[in-house]
């Protein structure tokens, strides 16, 4: 696991997302590839009331919460709704540590910033979803031969880890190119929490 610190944390992450008050701060509990984290505001620095906007942040200050707190705190992450969604492929690294030509495929169609996880060989999207789907929950389903999952409700754990190549704009989301997978995808009315990365709240 790697997660990108500081400045360059800060340079890489799109910057339609860096002054959008969506950030707060994540505190490790037992294993660092579990979830859930406890999540912080760093604003208030206590637990995180996810409904409550005053309770997040700039990108810039939740880092400077996680430098100054770094006994406490591991990382930051990012609130998910609408129009901010993230598509998580799971299992999709070589052992050279390269997203498998199949997926790169799809990301490359889709457009997007892409980074690898918190977890393992998974990487994770964030995009951009102009129109809101009829049912707007969360979903799963195969591409390209490996399980994804879609939140547009939620949390994603950023590390600032890009996937070369693919650390676009969010902005530039093929909107069809998405709305294709989105259809393709297996929907199911509930999703087990195997993506490591999941709607956390209610």
């Amino acid at each position: 696991m790697t997660i990108i610190k500081s400045e360059r944390l800060l340079r890489r992450i799109p910057k339609c997302l860096r002054h959008n008050s969506r950030w707060f701060v994540t505190e490790p509990r037992g294993d660092p590839d579990s979830v859930p984290h406890a999540l912080y505001s760093a604003v208030t620095l206590e637990p995180l009331r996810y409904g409550n906007d005053r309770d997040y942040t700039i990108l810039e200050w939740a880092i400077q919460a996680w430098e100054d707190h770094e006994h406490w705190f591991d990382g930051v992450a990012c609130r998910v709704n609408h129009p901010v969604t993230v598509l998580y492929v799971q299992d999709c690294m070589t052992p050279r540590g390269h997203v498998t030509k199949e997926v790169r495929e799809v990301i490359r169609r889709i457009g997007g910033y892409w980074e690898r996880t918190r977890s393992g060989p998974d990487i994770q999207g964030i995009l951009h979803l102009q129109e809101r789907q009829e049912r707007q929950e969360s979903r799963g389903g195969i591409i390209a031969g490996h399980r994804v999952y879609l939140c547009s409700e939620g949390i994603c754990k950023v590390t600032g880890d890009g996937v070369p190549g693919f650390m676009g704009d969010p902005m530039q989301t093929n909107q069809e190119a998405f709305s294709a997978i989105i259809r393709e995808m297996t929907t199911k009315a509930a999703v087990e929490p195997a993506a490591r990365q999941l709607k956390l709240f209610d």
